[in-house]
């Protein structure tokens, strides 16, 4: 039996590195954030989400609806405005059930990542971080379930060398998105991370 998680953590560990190395993920995670540094990390974090929720919208349970929600929630507490959605130009990978996998993959683990900025954010910033958490919050509170169910689903069939290529190529569609929007060089238009 294939195994996805294994294949999507390789095929896209240089895209992962790369969404770390951005100014605002570094900015983010820094001793002196501030939270004009949070908002812009929330703005850009909902300009790929908020795309990817309308493209994945037939699928009930991604989930992503509720973070989006979330996120424009603690940016109004924020005062910030997030701008406009990227273009949702995951490709047509992102339309089939591997594809929307391959999406998951990247939107979930960054929940997971929330938990750690979440937790960060508590220490340098206190109760104005705390009291615009909503979606870091629910990163940390169900992140962990979300996780194990994307990993059974993942485990659930083996999947063909297509369908491998479908959700490496959605996975890292996404992570070039999270790349640009988070001040990174990105490709040149979104839509070459799908082809």
């Amino acid at each position: 039996m294939t195994d996805l998680h294994a294949i999507l953590k390789d095929g896209t560990a240089a895209l992962h590195a790369a969404v770390e190395r951005t100014p605002l993920s570094r900015r983010v995670l820094a001793p002196d954030v501030t939270l004009a540094d949070y908002g812009a990390f929330l703005a850009a974090t909902v300009r790929v989400l908020s795309p990817l929720a309308g493209r994945l919208a037939a699928d009930a349970d991604d989930g992503l609806g509720p973070l989006v929600a979330a996120i424009e929630a603690d940016l109004a507490d924020l005062g910030v405005t997030a701008g406009p959605p990227l273009p949702p130009q995951f490709g047509p990978t992102a339309d089939t059930p591997a594809g929307r996998l391959g999406a998951l993959y990247v939107a979930e683990g960054s929940a997971m990542g929330g938990a750690v900025i979440a937790a960060h954010l508590r220490r340098r910033l206190g109760e104005p971080a705390v009291a615009a958490s909503r979606y870091l919050g629910r990163a940390r509170d169900d992140a962990g379930a979300r996780w194990r169910a994307w990993k059974a689903a993942a485990a659930a069939r083996d999947w063909t060398a297509a369908e491998e290529l479908a959700a490496l190529a959605a996975a890292r569609a996404v992570f070039l998105a999270f790349e640009r929007a988070y001040g990174g060089p990105g490709p040149a238009t979104l839509g070459e991370a799908a082809d």
